[in-house]
Formats: structure tokens, sequence, C-alpha cells
């Protein structure tokens, strides 16, 4: 299976998928202009015709507005392929790795310049309440082949977005 070509997204697209969270990235909630804006694919080119494939949602749009969400730079090009929950496990080892890691950042601690505090993390759009349909979020490896909540199907191709 190949990764669906990226094509670019038609302006109007990107002023929705910006407005979705205020002009903010999605992830760290980090106020960002419609330019700097990278747009996330909640389930990645790489992995979606695999997920859709194994799901109800053969041949749904990888860049319908349902599975895009706008990102900062550094939040886009982290996430990587990562979903949604290993995007965030990944976000949550960060003191781990740093303790593991980093002289500077132990140094740092043991003179009380960082305080660390593991926590679990919410990422900006869930506390805003922006809706991503479960079947975009539940990762390819762990099986959750379920269709849950709102039909996540979307036959809007990028032609009919054009504005």
């Amino acid at each position: 299976m190949n990764a669906p070509k990226r094509k670019p997204i038609p302006k109007s697209l990107r002023a929705e998928i910006h407005a979705k969270c205020g002009g903010r990235c999605a992830y760290c909630g980090v106020k960002i202009t419609i330019r700097e804006m990278q747009i996330d694919h909640v389930t990645s080119l790489e992995l979606y015709e695999a997920y859709t494939y194994h799901t109800d949602m053969e041949g749904t749009n990888p860049n319908c507005p349902e599975n895009l969400l706008p990102a900062c730079r550094s939040c886009n090009h982290y996430k990587n392929t990562y979903t949604i929950e290993q995007f965030r496990t990944a976000i949550m080892n960060w003191p781990y790795v740093l303790a593991r890691d980093s002289v500077t950042y132990r140094n740092a601690v043991r003179f009380g310049l960082v305080v660390p505090k593991p926590h679990e993390v919410e990422f900006y759009f869930e506390q805003i309440g922006v809706d991503v349909p479960e079947t975009l979020i539940s990762p390819l490896h762990e099986r959750h082949f379920k269709t849950k909540g709102a039909d996540p199907k979307c036959g809007r191709d990028l032609e009919d977005s054009r504005g």
C-alpha cells in the first residue's frame, strides 16, 4: 500500500482548518497565523490507506476536514506519523527522556531551576471541545477498527472545497 499523494490544500479549506481552534495550534494552543499554520493529518497520510483498508472507512478522503487540524511547526514535526495517543504518550515521556539523556536538565532540576511535573496531557483541541471522530484517533496497531459516534466518512474532495 502506498500513502496517498499530498495535494495542495485550497485557501478556503486552509481558512476553515485555521478557524477550527481559533487561530491556535490544536495540540499546544500557541497562537499561529494562517501563514505559519501547518495542517496536520490526524491519521497520517502514511497510515491512512492501511487504516481505512481495515475499517469501514475505505475510500474516504484523507484530506477531508475531519482528518485535518491546525498545528504549529514544532507540534506538526514532532507528531509526524504518530496517532494522537502515541503523540500524547511521547510528550508525557519527555521528563523521563530528558532526565535520562541531558546532564544540563538534571543540573537544572538539582538547582531548582526546573521542576518536573509529569501529568496527563490534554491537547488544546480537547480543552476547547473540537470534535475529532474516534475512528481517526484510534491507532492502527491496537486494531481499533470500530466506527464510533458520528459518521467519519468524508466524500468531500479538495476540488469541492475551492472557494
